[in-house]
């Protein structure tokens, strides 16, 4: 029994020396480690640290991007209805100068009616009711013509306002087409010129976030 009990006092005599031993390298490495540990949990914070200022900048890059895309949707679409309006104007000046033709056709059959004999012969003999019986009468192959006459030329001055007012209207048709254009014109120049500023001012604010 003294020998038995010997023996297991010697046997865990040997497993603590070896226990100890052990402990005494663990505690060597942990020493010898913790600085390294220590950087690297330090390394490790740090770039936690800069990927979550990364990921705010890159949220702050897509809000702006989003931003970007609406103002060229805005932009699109403000420049789809003033492309619509302007078509609309030409439409309606290419309908007000077919009028203006009709009309300029009706005008010119009119002039040319009242430069008819008969028409010229009529406007004097109307010219000519109201006045005295001792008045003598005119010679109808010595009428003046139209533009000589004064009742004849009030009614034809009457009737060759719509002339004038017509060809003052195409007049104003050509500017408004013109005026049309050109502010079509602007507003596309305006338009690519907004877009443009939008993708350098964003894409560069999106570059210089991706960078830092």
């Amino acid at each position: 029994v003294l020998e038995d009990t010997c023996e297991l006092l010697h046997r865990e005599r040997h497993e603590r020396v070896q226990a100890e031993a052990c402990l005494s390298e663990v505690v060597k490495e942990l020493q010898d480690k913790g600085p390294a540990i220590l950087r690297q949990r330090q390394e490790w914070e740090s770039a936690v640290q800069a990927n979550q200022v990364t990921n705010h900048k890159l949220e702050v890059a897509l809000g702006e991007l989003q931003e970007m895309k609406a103002a060229m949707e805005f932009l699109r679409l403000q420049r789809e209805r003033s492309m619509s309006d302007a078509a609309s104007l030409e439409r309606q000046n290419k309908d007000l100068t077919m009028q203006c033709r009709a009309l300029l056709r009706e005008v010119e059959e009119l002039r040319n009616q009242l430069a008819s004999p008969a028409v010229q012969r009529a406007l004097v003999r109307s010219s000519s009711q109201g006045q005295n019986q001792g008045t003598p009468n005119i010679d109808e192959n010595n009428m003046p013509e139209v533009g000589t006459g004064v009742d004849a030329q009030n009614f034809i001055t009457q009737h060759l306002v719509i002339y004038k007012n017509v060809n003052q209207l195409q007049e104003q048709n050509q500017k408004l087409l013109k005026v049309v254009r050109q502010l079509s014109a602007d507003n596309e120049r305006e338009t690519e010129k907004m877009m443009q500023q939008l993708r350098e001012e964003y894409g560069n604010k999106i570059d210089v976030a991706l960078k830092e």
